[in-house]
């Protein structure tokens, strides 16, 4: 149990890192971030205040916990699996994001009061996002995995 505790921590450390820096990099300006800030009726050009910036911080610490809850879980299970080759592996990241994130994905966006034409967007860039650090979580356990068992 040791072996699983440490493996999927490590993981899931690793993987919060990785999409946190996705993350700055998929909400840009340069890739969907634009889009994004149009779809929830932010306003990138408004500077922000002093309790807005310390409110970002503490959101971003939120979602950092959040995040290696939810990769946590996801390798905690994984590692049940046991080894796997690389297109398993991807495979089970697919299925996992597919039964879990994107339902749930799908559901917030249905409920946001936001316009029917708005909702294609949010809900297509947020479950790619996902999609993607689903992926990654389990490239980071795939090749992290045979270290552990020798």
């Amino acid at each position: 149990m040791q072996l699983v505790l440490t493996v999927s921590a490590l993981t899931a450390l690793i993987a919060t890192v990785l999409a946190h820096a996705l993350g700055m990099a998929w909400y840009s300006q340069k890739m969907f971030g634009k889009k994004y800030m149009e779809v929830i009726g932010a306003d990138a050009a408004v500077s922000t205040t002093a309790g807005e910036k310390q409110n970002m911080l503490v959101t971003f610490g939120l979602s950092a916990i959040t995040s290696f809850m939810m990769f946590f879980a996801l390798t905690f299970f994984t590692v049940f699996i046991g080894p796997l080759n690389l297109v398993a592996t991807l495979t089970y990241g697919f299925f996992m994001w597919l039964g879990f994130s994107l339902p749930m994905s799908a559901g917030a966006v249905l409920w946001s009061g936001k316009l029917k034409k708005l909702q294609l967007p949010m809900f297509l860039i947020t479950t790619s996002y996902n999609l993607v650090t689903f992926l990654i979580t389990c490239l980071v356990w795939h090749f992290l995995l045979p270290y552990f068992l020798g």
